[in-house]
């Protein structure tokens, strides 16, 4: 390479380098994760999916609590803090009696929102899954949120503008959860 074009290429780095300098970093739409806030509460400082982790703060905080941050049945879930319902949900599957959270997970699984819809669903088939009629007996459980979940889940189950993995999965909740309160 020429000296005249090695002197060429630098002024012409210096020259973007510095145009860069003055415009500031334009490429950048929104801070980095370390430069957003992080949330404070328990259950959301849980990062990741790791059963036992979400177990053990779950019996820390207690059913209630978690119950809690699911929101209010018929409360939109815009107005709360969604690293907050997104924890609830991953932790609904491990409370103690879990088929209370059902009627509001499949409220919010029926909703619109296209990361707390999926979750909730996944939390709803965990549940229908892990749940066992001598479990429910021995907690002497009521079969109550459970048959009120189901027309619920049947409704989303055939519901033709909801996703396909939503109805699908509906549809294998409500007939889990049929089989037990039907046992």
């Amino acid at each position: 390479m020429s000296f005249r074009r090695t002197i060429a290429l630098l002024a012409g780095a210096s020259l973007i380098l510095a145009a860069s300098a003055l415009m500031g970093p334009t490429w950048r739409t929104r801070p980095s994760a370390a430069a957003q806030p992080r949330p404070t509460d328990p259950l959301a400082l849980v990062v990741s999916a790791d059963p036992l982790e979400l177990a053990r703060v779950v019996d820390r905080l207690g059913d209630d609590a978690v119950l809690a941050r699911l929101g209010a049945p018929g409360l939109d879930t815009a107005t709360l803090d969604p690293a907050v319902v997104m924890a609830a949900l991953r932790a609904s599957a491990w409370l103690h009696a879990p088929e209370e959270a059902l009627p509001r997970l499949v409220e919010i699984a029926a909703g619109h929102d296209p990361d707390l819809a999926p979750s909730a669903m996944l939390a709803i088939v965990r549940i229908a899954e892990r749940l066992t009629r001598p479990d429910l007996d021995a907690r002497e459980g009521s079969d109550e949120p459970i048959r009120a979940a189901l027309p619920a889940l049947a409704t989303l189950g055939e519901t033709e503008g909801a996703r396909a993995d939503l109805r699908r999965a509906a549809l294998r909740a409500r007939e889990l959860l049929r089989a037990l309160v039907e046992a």
